[in-house]
């Protein structure tokens, strides 16, 4: 085996190996996430243009009652701490699904992309916050 596939392989091994409390970040970005190629931060126009798409899941990360008192249309609620790591979701079965998540700020979206991609989804995308979003929420 090249010496390159043995990093790679003790790298996703190191990523797998981190303890649970490693997802609960609010510095930084860790490398492991900063260097996927299955995670992207977008602005909410960027996620506006992907929204609709087929093979495109819109997920709210924040609590039940946040996302009662307004969401953006057509997302579906999963709380970041609801995610598992190490399985799909019934949602979206699919580990090559794109994923665009959300929250109020973006930081318990960053914490949802790193366990989904930890799980095994390879396009995972950060739009954010709705405290950016301007194109107005449902109830």
């Amino acid at each position: 085996m090249p010496i390159h596939r043995h990093f790679a392989v003790a790298a996703l091994a190191l990523s797998l190996a981190m303890p649970l409390t490693s997802v609960a970040f609010e510095g930084p970005m860790p490398a492991a996430l900063a260097a996927s190629s299955a995670y992207h931060e977008i602005t909410p126009e960027e996620g506006k243009a992907m929204m609709g798409k087929e093979g495109v899941l819109l997920v709210d990360v924040r609590h039940k009652a946040e996302y009662h008192r307004g969401h953006i249309e057509g997302a579906v609620n999963m709380p970041q701490e609801n995610i598992p790591i190490g399985r799909a979701l019934t949602i979206a079965p699919d580990t090559s699904v794109t994923m665009l998540l959300y929250c109020r700020s973006g930081s318990r979206a960053r914490k949802a992309a790193e366990k989904l991609i930890a799980s095994g989804y390879t396009n995972v995308y950060n739009m954010g916050g709705v405290q950016d979003w301007t194109y107005g929420l449902v109830k």
